[in-house]
């Protein structure tokens, strides 16, 4: 008899993981990692481009080890000469108070300043902090076109921050289903993890979409392999209750497993009820995937930390 591991009422917003605060993304897929050696140079020689490009990787943590207050250092200079990048990154870093005294009413003013000039992460953080009120006196639809002008031109994390509003709601905006879909597909699409997690979740919930467990397995797996959390969980579910693939108890421990481990609180109660009905060989088997996985992802950071170290 399949487990009923059902998602509790009211962890709808858990299960879709929702963003609410402005965030620096990753680098784009395909974006080539920054010649660390030759920024240092241009940097040191007052190139603003130099200085934003290594000031970005520092804030990231990408190719080199994360270091913000060097990034400050680079950034802010880079942004007073009125590099746009840099006056959005700058404007990030005042938002959330990294590497100086948080002031939003500042962050507000730089992102502005980058965001006239056409950069699209500056749009999609002003957005947000204009529909929270950070900074700024709360206006849900200003903060909606900015988000949306960041969504047209590829911001994923724009995309899913539209499918969210569009799905949720804000304040003063009804939900409104289908552009919950539109913005969630083209977020999926794009490969983007939080929005694979939440086309998933409307998939299996018929929320704006026909209701598909298979599609909706089929989403969280693509974003659970991407080690979204949340999407783990939701798969993991998935699996136990055999809705949209076969039922195994295995995977279902060992998805549920990693993302109680990267601190999902609905792993950790899922993972109680599913727990009594694994066998000690099928419990046994599921521990030794999940310490697979753990070692590949640990070997996967130790790798990048070594690449980072390397670099002069």
């Amino acid at each position: 008899m399949a487990m009923m591991l059902l998602l509790p009422p009211g962890w709808a917003l858990l299960a879709a993981g929702v963003s609410l605060l402005c965030l620096v993304p990753p680098a784009p897929a395909g974006e080539s990692p920054p010649d660390v050696t030759a920024l240092k140079v241009k940097a040191a020689a007052g190139d603003p481009e130099a200085q934003f490009l290594l000031g970005r990787a520092l804030l990231r943590g990408e190719s080199v080890p994360k270091d913000l207050p060097e990034a400050l250092r680079l950034i802010k200079p880079a942004a007073e000469s009125g590099h746009a990048g840099a006056m959005g990154a700058y404007g990030f870093m005042l938002s959330r108070g990294l590497a100086t005294e948080k002031n939003e009413t500042a962050a507000i003013e730089w992102l502005r300043k980058s965001a006239a000039l056409g950069v699209a992460t500056s749009k999609l953080n002003l957005g947000i902090m204009t529909l929270k009120g950070l900074g700024t006196p709360q206006n849900t639809a200003d903060g909606l076109v900015l988000i949306e002008q960041a969504a047209k031109a590829g911001q994923s994390e724009a995309m899913v921050r539209l499918a969210e509003a569009w799905h949720f709601g804000e304040p003063g905006l009804a939900p409104d289903p289908a552009k919950a879909v539109i913005w969630s597909e083209q977020a999926a699409a794009a490969g983007n993890a939080q929005g694979q997690n939440l086309l998933g979740m409307m998939r299996e919930n018929g929320l704006g979409l026909a209701r598909d467990y298979g599609m909706a397995a089929e989403w969280y797996r693509k974003a659970a392999v991407q080690h979204h959390a949340k999407a783990q969980a939701n798969l993991g579910r998935l699996l136990s209750n055999g809705r949209g693939v076969p039922m195994d108890r295995v995977e279902a421990w060992f998805w549920l497993r990693v993302s109680a481990d990267a601190g999902e609180i609905t792993s950790k109660n899922f993972l109680l009820e599913l727990k009594p009905a694994l066998s000690a060989v099928e419990m046994d088997e599921a521990e030794k995937r999940v310490v697979i996985y753990q070692k590949d992802r640990i070997r996967a950071r130790l790798h990048g930390a070594a690449a980072a170290r390397s670099v002069p």
